[in-house]
C-alpha cells in the first residue's frame, strides 16, 4: 500500500468528514476492519456493518469519479459474497444524482452533532 498515494487521493474527502481521522482509517485498514480499494487514479474505503442487516458502508471516496463508478460493481459483488444484503452511502448532496443512477435510493434522515 502506497500510503502517500492513498493520502493524496483521500485527503479532500477526509477534510470534509469531521467524524473520521487518518489514524482511525489507517488502523482500520491495517487490522482488516476497513477495506481499501485502489484504482489507478482513485481510492475508496468501505467497511462491513453487522446488525439487523449486514451491510456495506462506503466511507471515504477520492479521485476520478468515472473510475470510482467502474469499481462499484466489483465492490458490491464482493460485499454480497461477504453476506451483505445492503449498501449504505452517506455523503454530500452531490452524490445523490450519481448514486441514484446505480439504483441507490435516497432515504430522508437528519444528521445532528453537538460538541461536548
Amino acid at each position: 500500500m502506497d500510503i502517500q498515494r492513498v493520502k493524496e487521493l483521500l485527503t479532500p474527502a477526509l477534510e470534509r468528514a469531521d467524524e473520521v481521522s487518518w489514524e482511525w482509517l489507517l488502523e482500520g485498514i491495517a487490522n482488516g476492519d476497513i477495506q481499501l480499494w485502489m484504482g489507478k487514479e482513485s481510492a475508496l474505503t468501505t467497511r462491513i456493518i453487522y446488525g439487523l442487516h449486514t451491510e456495506l458502508q462506503w466511507l471515504m471516496v477520492g479521485g476520478k469519479l468515472n473510475e470510482v463508478l467502474e469499481m462499484v460493481p466489483d465492490i458490491e459483488n464482493w460485499a454480497k459474497s461477504m453476506g451483505c444484503s445492503k449498501a449504505r452511502f452517506i455523503g454530500r448532496k452531490g452524490w445523490a444524482k450519481v448514486l441514484t443512477n446505480l439504483n441507490y435510493k435516497i432515504k430522508p434522515q437528519v444528521s445532528m452533532t453537538k460538541e461536548l
